[in-house]
């Protein structure tokens, strides 16, 4: 008998599923290896996908040049100062400029720059930090300036994570010497005493094998992680290190923890506490074996570290063989579980069970073996939607964080997947997450929302909500969360959480667009930055439109409005807000709302009669937006801009420039725009412009210096 396709893809999930290995997943805590051999056995036997091991290769580049002496600053303070916008309050997050209320501290390059800003008249560079590694962002905390990013440590021969990537020593140094060291990556964080100004003086350098990932700071206390990937290779594998003021500390095996799960790659996730207030206390480093992370969240009390994983293959095979076995007549179903039982090989059984079915088809007629396909096919796509929601789990550690102690608490799971940091959340001993299961291009998206216990136990959950579109972004306050879905039209979800164990919506907003970050204005109103867009005509889906800012009142919660909204520029606009909420700037106190905005705006006369929905506009704006905002909506004051060149009209489909403004900041009634060439100090209320300082711009022929 000629195999219909349907017994085919049978007799493959059947093969495959006798030949993957059956290693269900465990609700273990850490463990910790005994010696570097268990570690390299581990790696060996887990790793789903063969291959190498092999740090996250990184084109960083360092470069050093003169620092500009400058005399010692000090003198008046504001202390009216905005600072980062954070999620938590209390829980700072490093970004690339802060403030102090008299001076900036800038990442320039690979530079740092401290900028006497205060008063806006004698604004002054008083100092520049050259560093032989790529800065990322900084903390200022009193006295004290951290610094953190990558580098590269020298080693001895080929690193065997370059080797793993096919790239020998020789070749990398013919191929890009400046761009691809001889060494090992590593996460850096320096540590400054800033007791003057003009003269910083380093009193730590930190380093972990890997890539900076993410870092907090809580009072005194500086929490990094940082990253290393490995795959399995035979040999040893590299353990994990960190160096303080160039003493080395390898980690031992037996200090790394892990769980015993199956997975497709793993890394060196280290999280090191760092004190600021007493430079002898050692740091303190905590290696945990996990999945890549993709997100964090931390609040006061605890780090959470969130990454995916998949159903393992074998289980959504499983899942398909059983769908297919419930098909089949009872009789059938227990003459295959007979020859499952069998002391025979694996491969003798499972043709044993294909000749099982195809005895069973045979006996069937033209018009038995089409109902059997349909029934077949029938409960498959009911396995497919199923399955696209337990596909992709949000794994969760949290770990407890109390005056520089790290000790881990626990883990749970979740369906789905965490947009980014403000997917999460704790309130009340309770850790609350909004993920996206399926794909809304192919319609088997849903998006929940869970809360979890101290235990992280799932204690409470909505889910299904908005079928077929995603999450595109989320806020947690208090008692409620806010969630936005998209795919055509923007759906503001109201969800009440008094009751930790029974969250419900409590009512919904349904507009055009979506928003890509929500900010509270106060306890009652929200602010929303996103595109606008518009319902194609001919599909499924919608275009995105200008950038749209938005004003909600959630008063009632039954029924959410939209106050005011204001559509900035045609479809090409962009703001880095969007993305990345450091860039957006606030101030309920003083009315005030700025952000950088890469204007677009279309121009008609270049189309025959209607302008298509898709067009694109010409980029004719680069700059800061201030606006005053209350609940009277949104008024523009003004614009600013460091763009004094032609390049925007220059610049056909992309963009970019080292006179873009990515931060604003405000000092007193002073603002102060931050772009990579250039700190510009207007009048807050006019917009007057007031004074500028230059700033080293980044070349990109700048050689890799490496330390050590």
């Amino acid at each position: 008998m000629d195999m219909k396709p349907w017994m085919v893809a049978f007799a493959l999930v059947v093969l495959l599923l006798s030949c993957a290995p059956q290693s269900p997943e465990t609700s273990e805590g850490p463990r910790f290896f005994r010696s570097a051999a268990e570690l390299e056995e581990f790696l060996k036997e887990n790793v789903q996908q063969g291959g190498m091991y092999g740090g996250d290769v990184m084109m960083m580049r360092a470069g050093v040049a003169e620092a500009a002496a400058a005399p010692t600053a000090g003198g008046e303070k504001s202390a009216d100062f905005s600072t980062t916008n954070v999620q938590v309050e209390g829980v700072d997050e490093a970004d690339i400029v802060k403030s102090d209320g008299e001076f900036l501290y800038i990442v320039s390059g690979q530079k740092v720059v401290i900028v006497k800003a205060y008063p806006a008249e004698e604004m002054e560079t008083v100092k520049t930090i050259s560093l032989d590694f790529s800065p990322e962002e900084l903390y200022i905390n009193g006295d004290r300036l951290v610094i953190l990013g990558n580098g590269w440590r020298k080693g001895e021969g080929d690193d065997p994570r370059m080797a793993a990537s096919g790239v020998s020593a020789e070749m990398s140094m013919r191929i890009a010497p400046d761009f691809w060291p001889q060494g090992t990556q590593v996460a850096r964080m320096l540590v400054y005493d800033l007791s003057s100004r003009s003269s910083p003086e380093k009193v730590r350098d930190i380093a972990a094998d890997g890539y900076y990932f993410d870092s907090r700071m809580i009072g005194d206390f500086v929490y990094v992680i940082s990253q290393e990937s490995l795959w399995y290779q035979p040999g040893p594998i590299p353990l994990p290190a960190v160096r303080e003021n160039g003493v080395t500390r390898e980690i031992p095996a037996t200090d790394i923890a892990y769980f015993p799960i199956p997975d497709q790659s793993y890394t060196y996730t280290n999280v090191l506490s760092v004190s600021l207030d007493r430079d002898s206390r050692p740091i303190e480093s905590h290696v945990y074996m996990l999945g890549s992370a993709q997100s964090l969240f931390v609040s006061q009390e605890g780090i959470y570290i969130v990454y995916q994983r998949y159903l393992p293959y074998w289980t959504v095979q499983q899942r398909q063989v059983d769908a297919m076995m419930e098909v089949l007549p009872s009789s059938v179903q227990s003459e295959m579980q007979k020859a499952d039982a069998l002391k025979i090989a694996a491969y003798k059984k499972e043709q044993l069970k294909l000749d099982i079915i195809e005895e069973h088809v045979n006996s069937l007629d033209a018009e038995e073996q089409q109902a059997l396909q349909e029934k077949l096919q029938k409960r498959m796509e009911e396995i497919e939607r199923e399955v696209a929601r337990e596909q992709e789990q949000t794994h969760i550690h949290k770990l407890s964080i109390a005056d520089g102690d790290v000790e881990y608490v626990g883990k749970g799971r979740v369906p789905g997947r965490v947009l980014n940091q403000f997917s999460m959340d704790e309130f009340d001993g309770y850790f609350r997450i909004a993920t996206t299961s399926g794909q809304s291009w192919d319609g088997t998206s849903s998006n929940n929302l869970y809360v979890l216990d101290g235990e992280l136990e799932v204690v409470g959950s909505v889910e299904d909500l908005a079928p077929g579109e995603s999450i595109y972004s989320v806020r947690f306050m208090g008692e409620r969360a806010y969630m936005v879905t998209f795919k055509k039209v923007d759906p503001l979800f109201v969800i009440g959480l008094s009751d930790p164990t029974n969250p419900e919506v409590l009512g919904k907003l349904k507009i055009p667009g979506y928003s890509d970050y929500l900010h509270p204005y106060d306890e009652d109103h929200i602010i929303g930055i996103g595109k606008e867009a518009i319902e194609a005509e001919e599909g499924d889906f919608a275009w995105y439109q200008g950038v749209k800012l938005a004003l909600f009142d959630v008063s009632d919660v039954e029924v959410p409005k939209e106050l005011d909204k204001v559509e900035l520029g045609d479809r090409g606009t962009d703001s880095e807000a969007l993305h990345e909420h450091k860039a957006f700037l606030f101030s309920r106190e003083k009315s005030l709302l700025v952000l950088p905005v890469l204007l677009a705006q279309i121009n008609p006369e270049q189309y025959s009669g209607r302008v298509p929905l898709h067009a694109w506009g010409d980029y004719v704006f680069q700059g800061a937006y201030v606006y005053q905002l209350d609940l009277d909506g949104f008024k523009l004051r003004g614009r600013v801009t460091h763009v004094a060149d032609d390049s925007l009209e220059k610049s056909g489909y992309y963009y970019g420039s080292d006179y873009s403004i990515r931060r604003a900041m405000y000092i007193g009634d002073v603002l102060y725009t931050l772009s990579g060439g250039e700190v510009q100090a207007h009048d807050l209320e006019t917009l007057e412009f007031i004074e500028s300082v230059k700033l080293p711009v980044q070349r990109y022929d700048e050689p890799v210096v490496m330390e050590g």
